[in-house]
């Protein structure tokens, strides 16, 4: 009989606090309070938005406080499991392990930075109307 094969995994400690955060995050955003929060600012905005090709400048306005809402809301949701959690220091790890990160979180975090997601969600949200 073989000899059963044992796998080890080392991670340090600020790995595990860095997965712990993406868990965390993974848990805020598909928390319904999240959903009614990107709701509520859709509902809000939606109808300055239009299928022309040109980005008219109220759109990186309501782009920029959408950011600011979404970041400020899932860091104090982060607080509230973390106490001490640093956003600041967070966003540095992730640009630290930018080439290491892969999976669905991830392309969500970067969609909520990223211009033309933003403008491709308000107009799916719009097209219904």
């Amino acid at each position: 009989m073989a000899a059963a094969e044992e796998e080890i995994v080392c991670t340090s400690n600020d790995d595990y606090q860095f997965d712990t955060v993406i868990g965390y995050i993974e848990d805020i955003i598909i928390d319904p309070s999240f959903s009614k929060l990107q709701h509520n600012f859709m509902e809000k905005h939606y109808k300055e938005f239009d299928e022309c090709e040109e980005n008219k400048l109220e759109y990186i306005n309501v782009f920029n406080a959408y950011t600011e809402l979404i970041e400020k809301h899932i860091e104090a949701s982060l607080l509230k499991r973390i106490p001490g959690f640093s956003m600041k220091e967070f966003l540095k790890d992730i640009v630290n392990k930018q080439t290491e990160l892969d999976g669905d979180v991830f392309d969500i975090l970067v969609s909520f930075a990223d211009f033309v997601s933003f403008k491709e969600m308000f107009l799916d949200y719009k097209a219904p109307f």
